[in-house]
């Protein structure tokens, strides 16, 4: 399932994802050069979008949990089960080996998102996704959104001088 929705410059292609919740959805908005991917509420991304994700320049993509604490912390047992099935949420690693596939040298920014305050830490997300892309020759920069404040701003646009000379 995929749709698209055309804003004046903007396209924004709407795909499902795997969750549980019914007509959960992750965006690629895309406005000339500029682009992002949003994926949250999912168990898995489908290789099936993998050529659609490739090579953003910003991803804010769900590090729910981290499996360890997940499965030794307090949940009962179906919603453990629930959380780390297909139409759960992704882990920290699994979060990390997507970015390893997805990202190419375009990519300026990851911002993990949607931490399980019970389930992760800042620290764990950030670790597993930079012991996963430690190898690559391009380097952007990995953030974490915390739930009751403001992510930095950050810079999207790419040729903001052309952008300025047009206007």
């Amino acid at each position: 399932y995929q749709d698209i929705i055309h804003l004046n410059n903007t396209k924004i292609t709407i795909f499902k994802t795997s969750h549980d919740a019914k007509g959960s959805v992750g965006f690629v908005i895309e406005d000339n050069k500029d682009n992002l991917v949003y994926i949250t509420d999912t168990g898995y991304i489908n290789k099936k979008n993998f050529k659609l994700l490739t090579n953003k320049n910003i991803y804010y993509i769900e590090s729910n949990h981290d499996e360890k604490m997940l499965m030794d912390g307090p949940y009962p047992y179906y919603l453990k089960q629930r959380i780390i099935s297909d139409e759960g949420h992704l882990s920290n690693t699994t979060t990390a080996k997507y970015l390893k596939e997805l990202i190419g040298k375009d990519t300026k920014y990851i911002i993990l998102a949607h931490l399980s305050e019970h389930n992760n830490t800042e620290q764990l997300a950030l670790e597993a996704t930079k012991e996963a892309l430690k190898d690559l020759t391009f380097n952007p920069k990995v953030l974490v959104a915390k739930q009751n404040e403001s992510l930095e701003e950050i810079e999207v646009l790419q040729d903001y001088d052309q952008v300025n000379m047009c206007r």
